[in-house]
């Protein structure tokens, strides 16, 4: 792969990531404040929810999980998203235990990996975060009387 071409890819990435960034921050307003658990539902269903898992000067982690069919045992989504405060950008850096993802990958490859599968889930993140603005999803804490 030429050097331009990776560096395109690489570019594309990162607007994804600052994307990211901006729509989740508008989800969670408060998000460098935040702790616990915060849960996303609409019609008086929860959906989603954002475990933070730790809460840095500069840095977030989160996971994010989608629940099959409202029930709360039953995960069928979960994402690891790294929020990076000072940088702007959110990035996911694992997706259901798959963890430590390039940026591109030869093909094939042992895990059989897309060559662009950092970026896939990237733009997962980014299409759930459009369907929670999308749906006007309400943001409530995990410990909260509405739940």
């Amino acid at each position: 792969m030429s050097h331009t071409i990776h560096k395109r890819k690489l570019h594309r990435l990162i607007n994804l990531y600052e994307y990211n960034y901006r729509r989740l921050n508008a989800l969670v307003p408060a998000l460098h404040d935040a702790d616990g658990v915060l849960m996303l539902r609409d019609d008086n269903h929860v959906r989603f929810s954002l475990h933070i898992i730790e809460q840095c000067k500069y840095t977030t982690m989160l996971s994010l999980k989608h629940y099959f069919d409202n029930n709360e045992h039953v995960v069928d989504m979960e994402l690891n998203i790294r929020v990076s405060h000072d940088a702007a950008v959110a990035e996911v850096v694992s997706y259901q235990h798959h963890g430590r993802l390039e940026p591109a990958y030869e093909y094939p490859n042992k895990k059989m990996y897309h060559k662009d599968e950092k970026y896939q889930h990237n733009c997962l993140l980014a299409d759930w975060l459009s369907l929670c603005a999308d749906q006007q999803y309400i943001l409530i804490k995990a410990d909260s009387p509405l739940v």
